[in-house]
């Protein structure tokens, strides 16, 4: 697991599009449908923007997998936040601005006021799915999580995610349907 360097940024943003172009979660955010868009690459670029400058970026060597990571509470930076957010709103348009904030402001209120990890994104290029990838990238934050004593919190809109992170010892804590065809569990790994 290496830390992701903004260098490296078309290589892990392009392994990030491939992974979650079928996702619903992300597909209705951009969309309002869950059906597989290449809107998805606004809100991917976003996250991954975000995450170097609020988290941490990791990836395996060859960037086949990467994932987010943000920790709470962190500290906003208004003027380049807000440019971050125009950008997303430049490349989205209007028309998803009030699902994305209705759907982070339920999101946010899930969450708790303590200190904990957050996985924000992790993606595996998918032939390679199934092979590791993915528990490269989430052991060493769980442990780093374990020795300091913090939970660690995820969403996911994929039903097989949710048995792979029960495995890794998650639980779910809420489940969220914002639209018929969309449900979003809610994790949390206690340490």
């Amino acid at each position: 697991m290496l830390l992701a360097t903004p260098q490296k940024r078309n290589t892990i943003l392009e392994t990030l599009n491939q992974a979650f172009y079928t996702n619903n979660h992300l597909n209705w955010l951009a969309t309002g449908k869950t059906e597989a868009s290449r809107r998805v690459n606004p809100l991917v670029s976003f996250t991954f923007d975000y995450g170097v400058r609020h988290g941490k970026v990791f990836s395996t060597p060859n960037q086949e997998g990467v994932a987010i990571w943000k920790r709470y509470p962190y500290k906003n930076d208004f003027f380049r936040d807000s440019l971050l957010n125009l950008q997303l709103l430049n490349q989205l348009g209007l028309a998803p601005i009030p699902r994305i904030l209705k759907t982070e402001a339920y999101v946010e209120k899930q969450r708790p006021s303590y200190p904990y990890l957050y996985l924000w994104m992790l993606g595996v290029s998918p032939p390679l799915q199934g092979k590791g990838f993915a528990s490269s990238l989430l052991d060493p934050v769980l442990l780093e999580a374990q020795q300091e004593q913090l939970p660690v919190l995820l969403e996911t809109s994929t039903l097989q995610n949710v048995s792979i992170y029960q495995h890794k010892g998650f639980e779910v804590y809420h489940e969220f349907q914002p639209s018929r065809e969309l449900t979003i569990y809610f994790l949390r790994k206690n340490p």
